[in-house]
């Protein structure tokens, strides 16, 4: 149940990507953190691995592993435990990026730093 409901989440880390230079932020995500900031002060790691897999660590530090793939300019996330959950895919974005995004239940910080 935990994994399910922290799938959730992924949706936020799909949400950061929009446009054709998605590739570009992946390759940056490589061997790389994408730290996401939310609302409530909750962080949550994103680890991007280029085989198609990917771990979330959550701000408890439970780790939630789950795979990924591109679809056109979408983001899909896979686990075993929810149905598969794409969103559109971002503008360029490197190692050092870091930018806020509007959502519903306020403002997501995103960073991309160097290293796990």
């Amino acid at each position: 149940m935990m994994r399910a409901l922290a799938f959730g989440a992924v949706l936020a880390f799909g949400a950061v990507f929009a446009g054709s230079a998605a590739c570009d932020t992946l390759e940056a995500l490589y061997g790389n953190t994408l730290v996401v900031t939310y609302p409530s002060g909750n962080v949550e790691r994103f680890l991007v691995d280029e085989g198609g897999g990917f771990t979330m660590i959550l701000s408890t530090g439970q780790s939630v592993e789950a795979q990924w793939s591109t679809e056109g300019d979408q983001f899909c996330a896979v686990s075993e435990d929810a149905p598969p959950a794409c969103s559109p895919m971002p503008m360029d974005k490197a190692v050092g990026d870091a930018w806020d995004q509007e959502t519903p239940n306020g403002v997501v910080r995103y960073e991309i730093i160097a290293g796990r």
